[in-house]
């Protein structure tokens, strides 16, 4: 490839002057990034856009039990300032409950939950960390929701030590797609937004 007045491209280099070449392509990849339209700000989801959530759920949004899960996973989530990576999984059928969380990984005691996360972003060593999940005398309680729904689950059966602390109906462990779906759908119901603004 010749540009005008037969001078070789700059992109097709000689083994000389690959290192050069190379440079400019880095270049011209930051120049094309610096162009680029900005990403659009990730807002979080404050105590009271959770509120309207939950009431929502409450009122009935999928089904009961689908309700309650979701309405428990946002609550903990919340409350113990987890990731979305935390507490779902890629796949359902990579579960593993030694690296999960399970339904083991609760304790609860008289005003407050333990959650034990056996890993996590921030902990490197996988020494595993305990979060405290108090009583609230409100809505957004993770103590009394998360102790509901592990109740629900186990007039069902599938409240096992070694199953998944959040599953969904068919008893397989939530799925980070399935749950950021679902969350965007209740998250523009509730706040009667244009799912283009998501």
């Amino acid at each position: 490839m010749c540009l005008k007045d037969n001078i070789s491209s700059p992109f097709q280099s000689s083994d000389k002057d690959h290192k050069s070449m190379v440079r400019l392509s880095l270049f011209l990849k930051s120049v094309k990034r610096s162009q680029k339209q900005s990403v659009r700000p990730r807002f979080p989801i404050t105590s009271d856009i959770l509120k309207q959530m939950c009431v929502k759920l409450k009122r009935g949004f999928f089904s009961e039990f689908i309700d309650l899960m979701l309405e428990t996973v946002c609550i903990v989530a919340f409350h113990g300032f987890l990731r979305c990576g935390e507490f779902t999984v890629d796949n359902a059928s990579n579960f593993d409950s030694e690296s999960n969380l399970c339904v083991s990984d609760v304790t609860f005691y008289e005003d407050f939950a333990i959650l034990h996360l056996k890993q996590s972003k921030t902990d490197p060593f996988r020494k595993g960390i305990d979060i405290q999940l108090h009583r609230l005398n409100n809505i957004l309680c993770p103590y009394t929701t998360l102790k509901h729904n592990l109740q629900i689950r186990s007039v069902k059966g599938k409240c096992e030590l070694s199953d998944p602390l959040f599953i969904n109906e068919n008893f397989s462990a939530l799925e980070r797609k399935f749950f950021i779906t679902n969350l965007k759908r209740i998250f523009i119901r509730s706040l009667r937004i244009p799912s283009r603004a998501i």
